[in-house]
């Protein structure tokens, strides 16, 4: 284990590591990786290279765990948000590379019929763009041929486009992700700078579902005097409003309390 600010130095020595057979780990804020893009880049191309050697034996892979609170940095504030290294990776080979993101709560949960988790961000390319890839068939069960879609993303949300730009439904699937917005304040606060909160999405979902307007007028003026209530909360108060920082999943009574002294 080595632990040394100099994101050249980890990248250079896990390179070599890995050729004498061993597997390692580089862990790094996402923001920050972007450092070593040149030298992922070349390590890309050189796997790719070797691939074709008959007697190189296979490598194990270069692996980066890319931390931060996602891209929430409310800490460190806009020098520390930066998702774009997914984008950087996806214009490599195919069998050159995997993208992971990271499970959470959402991932244990069925709430409703069509949420879907997306673990593996190439299972959304078509079967002959990567090995991972779903065929229309499979994508059009999961995400329907002519319903819309609200994506919530962790990164950039031009990447989705990319990966789905040839599906069927392709026109009907809206993202919302990073978009470069954030000082320095709270989590919730950042994801409200984004569009990415939770008012704002269901907001999205009365807007292009057919027919919902007219119905959830009310609800979506709800939402939207919730966002301004959860704007003017931190900016007095420092710090996020109590029913988002002190939310808790809604069980039967008394189990939440449970849940709570637990905790």
């Amino acid at each position: 284990m080595i632990e040394v600010l100099s994101e050249h130095m980890c990248q250079g020595l896990l390179e070599g590591y890995l050729l004498t057979g061993r597997h390692g780990l580089f862990t790094c804020y996402e923001a920050i990786i972007h450092i070593v893009d040149s030298m992922f880049n070349q390590h890309a191309k050189w796997l790719k290279a070797s691939a074709e050697v008959p007697w190189r034996r296979p490598l194990a892979s270069l692996n980066y765990l890319l931390s931060s609170h996602v891209w929430r940095q409310d800490h460190n504030g806009f020098t520390h948000q930066d998702p774009g290294f997914l984008d950087v990776v996806m214009n490599k080979q195919p069998g050159i590379v995997r993208i992971y993101l990271p499970p959470d709560a959402n991932t244990l949960l069925s709430t409703y019929d069509r949420v879907i988790n997306v673990v593996d961000l190439m299972r959304l390319q078509q079967d002959n763009e990567h090995p991972h890839g779903l065929p229309d068939r499979e994508f059009d069960t999961l995400f329907t041929a002519d319903r819309p879609v609200i994506f919530a993303f962790h990164g950039y949300p031009w990447l989705i486009h990319r990966l789905t730009y040839r599906r069927t439904n392709h026109a009907d699937i809206h993202v919302r992700g990073y978009q470069e917005k954030g000082p320095t304040t709270t989590p919730f606060d950042m994801v409200m700078l984004n569009d990415l909160d939770r008012y704002h999405l269901v907001m999205d979902v009365i807007d292009r579902v057919p027919g919902l307007g007219a119905r959830a007028a009310g609800l979506r003026q709800d939402m939207v005097d919730a966002r301004l209530r959860a704007r003017a909360w931190t900016r007095e108060h420092g710090a996020d409003l109590p029913e988002v920082a002190n939310w808790t999943w809604p069980g039967t009574a008394g189990e939440s309390d449970k849940l709570i002294e637990s905790r």
